[in-house]
């Protein structure tokens, strides 16, 4: 029973390089995700910010696409360049973007909107024009220094789309101590690694928020007959003769992995939440903002 396919070698990493079509694609996918950012936006759920408001920070260099507002002429003329002055509230910490985009991520099963990396990359690319409009800086770990403009999101996709690799998940290591990281992963990968990766970020007291992407077949395995499925990160296979039998063991074993990782971030203190690639991606933006909100982060 055909319910989905994986893509080709050649279309696995549709999104990433630089060849000219790559780069359409990803401007049609910036083009969604920001109008899922202004509907965000205007329905109520920017993210609030917090400060002492008043107080000069540091002075700092311009950066292109920041408000000319906040530019300080007579300190720029005596500097010769274009510097900006910042006060205390204006002062934002990074917030790590993470999107996982390896060959796992590339699956599609007919009941989804599209594909979970496609799904990851408008959420990445819709929480990046959400949070510099609101005066946050934003990196992507490896792809994309911390960012403070109010065009994040741009850069944000010219970085995913001109490296060549694909990441499974970004170096944690980059991860400064106290840092705020969002990771989009479908989180199929050893329990062990996962263990290390919210080790690492335990350690350095980093502030995580962990959204579990899945495909509607994934959560359902709406498989029947003769069926055989391929890991498409080992190439592993294994044929199922019935596989409708192997249904009820496999739902109790993925609620246990989803319980395992929100249990996980209970322990934490972090936020947990999934989001499946036939329900719109609006849906986890509004709920990630309100916990972000609740939080005062």
């Amino acid at each position: 029973m055909a319910v989905g396919e994986r893509t080709s070698a050649a279309d696995a990493s549709h999104l990433l390089g630089p060849s000219c079509a790559d780069s359409k694609r990803m401007g049609a996918l910036l083009s969604q995700a920001r109008r899922i950012a202004s509907t965000v936006t205007t329905g109520g759920h920017p993210l609030r910010r917090h400060g002492a408001g008043e107080n000069f920070w540091q002075f700092r260099p311009y950066q292109a696409g920041e408000p000319t507002t906040r530019i300080d002429w007579r300190r720029s003329a005596r500097d010769n360049h274009i510097t900006l002055r910042e006060r205390e509230r204006e002062v934002a910490q990074t917030i790590h973007l993470c999107p996982d985009l390896s060959a796992s991520m590339c699956y599609r099963s007919r009941d989804a909107h599209r594909a979970k990396d496609e799904h990851a990359l408008l959420l990445t690319l819709a929480l990046a024009d959400i949070f510099c409009r609101n005066g946050e800086r934003i990196a992507i770990p490896g792809l994309l220094p911390s960012t403070y403009a109010r065009n994040g999101a741009e850069r944000a996709a010219i970085a995913l789309t001109q490296t060549e690799d694909t990441p499974r998940l970004a170096d944690m290591a980059r991860i400064g101590r106290f840092g705020e990281i969002i990771i989009i992963s479908d989180f199929l990968l050893p329990d062990k690694d996962i263990s290390t990766m919210t080790g690492l970020l335990a350690e350095r007291q980093a502030r995580a928020h962990l959204i579990a992407v899945a495909d509607p077949a994934e959560a359902q395995f709406p498989f029947r007959g003769r069926v055989t499925f391929q890991d498409p990160e080992s190439g592993a296979r294994l044929t199922a003769g019935n596989a409708q039998s192997y249904r009820k063991d496999y739902r109790r074993l993925y609620q246990a992995r989803r319980d395992w990782l929100a249990t996980l971030c209970r322990h934490h203190q972090w936020g947990f939440y999934t989001s499946q690639t036939d329900r719109p991606v609006l849906e986890t933006l509004r709920t990630l903002l309100v916990a972000l909100n609740e939080r005062k982060v």
